[in-house]
């Protein structure tokens, strides 16, 4: 059963713009996404307007029409609009075939339009020139008492009960897809580098996990191997016991068999033969003496041999466990020079997104704040490329680790305002920064990158 996705994100008047050129696909876009392909964009469309519109006009006609900045003017940093990115994965829309995909959009599009009310929408846009189809909804987040929260149709409780409504209505319509986990303040799309930087994070852990599980059956194959040596070594000894025994053996049947021991005694033992009825045999001490000991050799030559045939099973065993622990120490080797190479990318990546915002104009200290919040790259990765391609990092390697610490010490103490120093950059002189709490400063800070490389 396939699990439905729900992004939902909050969205302020500045945003406006760039969503509206992203959903409707408008000419001269530059795509940041390298995920869209061109020639299947006519395929996309919207299921609310029959053309194409302007977000922000539509936005502050609702707004107006509902009087609310009559009332109270609106702050900067209001929340005009929430996005709600409705998608499953690309196989379940390959199993439903095309007209089941057009009815499972047209379905989502009702559910939403009945919760947040027909007159709000500003967009149901369903785009199929990605990897995936999915589902852009917008809307005006204004409540039945005529006013502005998108705060609350933020808020955990209320994802969570959109979730499960949509998921359950959708089942009810017949398809076969069931609640996933509600994401917020999600973007929709990943830059390249982000993608191939996560990507890289992933495959290495996968192959970290699989070395670990190579290494977890070498040490158990070796310990079978010890124990089959251990058991070899078992059956050597066993051996050695009973030719020793059966050296003993023969030796007292030499010391019975001296002249000096005439065969005055006898014994009768009797013999049952099937054809002839029974009869009685008269032999001798010595004669006796001899069947009795064959009779006890051969009873122990059986027990060993029940003891001997497992043991040969498990050495045969032996070649193809030696074989399979060279194959698995093969394997072993490549993965590590895979691990190898995608670090080597890996650093690659993040040293050019340095130079890159070098080139920008920005420091060390304002490269690491958004390497770490836009690009989400980690602390101590930020740290490590900071040392090895800042000019101003020392040249020994351990003043340079201190260097690149002291960078992320000073970045993670930055406020507000000097996060704003980045609004120096082109097109990012309205965003009002001060209103910004840590989460949307994120989100703000990916958007000057996406503008400055637009």
């Amino acid at each position: 059963m396939a699990k439905l996705s729900l992004d939902v994100a909050k969205c302020k008047s500045g945003a406006a713009a760039g969503l509206q050129r992203h959903d409707q696909r408008e000419p001269g876009e530059k795509h940041s996404n390298k995920d869209i392909d061109d020639s299947r964009t006519h395929l996309n469309y919207d299921l609310h307007n029959p053309e194409k519109i302007s977000f922000t006009d539509k936005i502050n006609q609702r707004i107006k029409d509902e009087g609310i900045e009559s009332k109270r003017a609106l702050r900067s940093d209001a929340n005009v609009m929430i996005s709600v990115v409705v998608q499953a994965h690309k196989e379940f829309f390959n199993k439903i075939g095309p007209k089941e995909q057009e009815r499972f959009f047209q379905e989502s599009y009702k559910i939403l339009a009945e919760k947040y009310g027909k007159e709000n929408i500003i967009t149901a846009t369903v785009h199929l020139d990605e990897k995936a189809p999915h589902l852009h909804f917008k809307f005006v987040p204004i409540t039945p008492d005529h006013k502005l929260r998108g705060g609350e149709m933020t808020n955990k409780p209320h994802l969570e009960e959109l979730h499960t409504i949509v998921a359950e209505r959708l089942k009810e319509c017949g398809f076969d897809i069931q609640r996933g986990e509600p994401e917020i303040e999600k973007r929709e799309h990943l830059t390249p580098q982000q993608f191939k930087l996560q990507e890289a994070f992933k495959m290495a852990q996968e192959l970290s996990k699989l070395e670990s599980d190579i290494e977890i059956r070498s040490a158990s194959v070796k310990g079978q191997e010890e124990a089959l040596k251990a058991k070899e070594g078992d059956l050597t000894a066993r051996h050695q016991q009973l030719e020793k025994e059966t050296a003993e053996l023969q030796q007292r049947l030499k010391e019975v068999a001296k002249p000096g021991e005439v065969l005055q005694i006898s014994a009768r033992v009797k013999l049952k033969e099937p054809l002839f009825g029974n009869r009685h045999v008269e032999l001798s001490v010595l004669d006796y003496n001899a069947i009795y000991n064959a009779a006890a050799v051969s009873a122990q030559a059986v027990e060993t041999a029940k003891l001997v045939e497992p043991l040969k099973v498990e050495a045969a065993k032996v070649p193809a466990l030696s074989q399979e622990v060279g194959s698995l120490r093969n394997k072993n080797m490549e993965l590590t020079k895979k691990v190898e190479t995608l670090d080597k990318n890996l650093t690659h990546l993040q040293t050019k997104t340095y130079q890159k915002y070098q080139k920008q104009g920005l420091n060390d200290k304002q490269t690491a704040a958004v390497m770490m919040a836009g690009d989400g790259i980690s602390k101590d990765h930020t740290a490590k490329t900071i040392a090895s391609s800042s000019p101003s990092a020392p040249d020994m390697s351990n003043d340079a680790r201190e260097y690149g610490k002291g960078i992320i010490d000073a970045a993670l103490s930055m406020d507000s305002k000097a996060v704003a120093l980045i609004a120096t950059l082109p097109g990012c002189e309205d965003i009002d920064w001060e209103w910004l709490s840590p989460a949307a400063r994120a989100v703000a800070i990916a958007k000057i990158k996406k503008d400055v490389e637009r």
